[in-house]
């Protein structure tokens, strides 16, 4: 057996265990779904009911924190620098590195560390703005740093980066995804941080419809492991060991509209793609491995009056939940894009940055204005809507591990859970 191949089989064993042993080893967790199942997950956020603890941070930040065995790790901003901390659940500094200068946000909820880590279960790796890739061990050693803007040229992006490293073929994986013609995929060895293969990313778009501030899903497609990327109006799926196009669907701007960059990732459900797009005006199912153009009759389905313009979706049993930006959730079928519900969450003139996460039957919504919300999933919409409220504004997303769900604003981050001392 190949050694790449066994590198992607270990992989995978960690993160199916991950899941068993209550990890959070990336953005939208075990799976990359933003879906977990867990039975001990608390029924409401409130700071006045069932907070356990906070933790101011030593820097600013909006990436969404990683968790494996009871270490949480997560990037921030400290006195201009780009850092890791990491912290055990009894709020105590394990370690930090602090890396060379960062890069200015330019959004103002935004900051040089939007993307979020990812782990193997042996290093960490982060991605900063300033175009720092890095791997660290668990226990805070660095193993090596590069920069990709030095390596293949600058951020064109016209806001600030988004888009967080993915595992594939036992490699590290950084899709940059800007206008300009300069869209890539690059695939880096964890041990070294040398180049395993960089690969354009070619698709026909126009000026900002370019930018994406996504991030790619891994998974079998057909039997190939694939980095499945939404960018540039299309869909692509890229053969994970060798960076090779397998297919796409696209183009979802057949008009050639200016500024139609997307915030918001695609979510998988029985092997069909559910996208976002048109600035959150729209939504669309594409079934994985084919080529189609949805212009000429392509794609499973697409729907004009609902999605989601920053919030990307989650997922579980062939359903996918969609927040949308004004606190919409809607409920829908992957495979026909059927609508089964659609709940209000209890709001006003307030968006959502940070995408939902369901746990169980839970599903965990956080505005940017702090507020948070938990409400109950049935099969007639979303019931039993509680609320809580911390002060600051919040970008990353929920990450729920053994029954406590941390919530990071830009300078705390908070734990909630129902059981005393946990």
């Amino acid at each position: 057996m190949k050694a790449h191949i066994l590198t992607s089989i270990l992989c995978l064993s960690l993160v199916t265990c991950s899941a068993a042993a209550a990890n959070w080893p990336q953005w939208r967790g075990p799976t990359a779904n933003g879906s977990v199942d867990d039975p001990a997950a608390p029924a409401t956020l409130n700071p006045d009911e069932n907070l356990l603890w906070k933790l101011p941070l030593p820097g600013l930040g909006s990436s969404t924190p990683i968790v494996w065995n009871e270490h949480i790790m997560l990037t921030c901003d400290i006195d201009g620098r780009d850092t890791v901390v990491c912290y055990d659940f009894n709020r105590k500094e394990i370690w930090r590195h602090r890396f060379g200068k960062s890069v200015q946000a330019r959004y103002k909820t935004a900051s040089s560390c939007n993307p979020s880590p990812i782990t193997d279960g042996t290093c960490i790796y982060v991605y900063f703005k300033s175009g720092k890739v890095a791997a660290l061990t668990l226990t805070g050693t660095l193993k090596w740093e590069v920069n990709l803007q030095k390596r293949y040229g600058e951020d064109t992006l016209g806001w600030d980066l988004g888009t967080s490293p993915v595992l594939a073929d036992g490699k590290l994986v950084i899709a940059v995804l800007q206008n300009g013609g300069g869209s890539y995929l690059a695939s880096l060895d964890c041990e070294t941080g040398k180049e395993v293969y960089k690969i354009a990313r070619t698709f026909d778009s126009v000026e900002e419809s370019y930018d994406a501030y996504t991030t790619p899903i891994v998974m079998d497609v057909n039997g190939r492991e694939t980095i499945i990327c939404w960018a540039a109006d299309h869909l692509s799926g890229n053969a994970a060991d060798t960076g090779e196009l397998l297919w796409h669907a696209g183009s979802y701007n057949p008009r050639g509209k200016h500024n139609w960059r997307v915030i918001a990732s695609p979510v998988i459900a029985d092997s069909v793609a559910i996208i976002p797009f048109a600035r959150g005006r729209s939504l669309a199912g594409t079934r994985l491995g084919e080529t189609t153009d949805p212009g000429t009759g392509g794609g499973l389905w697409q729907k004009d009056s609902i999605g989601s313009d920053v919030a990307s979706p989650t997922s579980r049993g062939g359903l996918v939940y969609l927040l949308g930006d004004r606190g919409q959730v809607s409920c829908l079928e992957a495979a026909s894009g059927k609508v089964h519900w659609q709940s209000q969450l209890p709001i006003e003139r307030i968006r959502f940055f940070s995408s939902p996460v369901l746990a169980g039957d839970k599903l965990y919504c956080a505005a940017t204005d702090g507020t948070l919300f938990c409400g109950t999933v049935t099969k007639d919409g979303l019931k039993d809507i509680t609320t809580g409220r911390i002060p600051g504004s919040i970008a990353a997303s929920p990450v729920v591990v053994d029954g406590r769900v941390l919530i990071r604003n830009h300078t705390t981050l908070f734990c909630f859970g129902d059981k005393p001392g946990q």
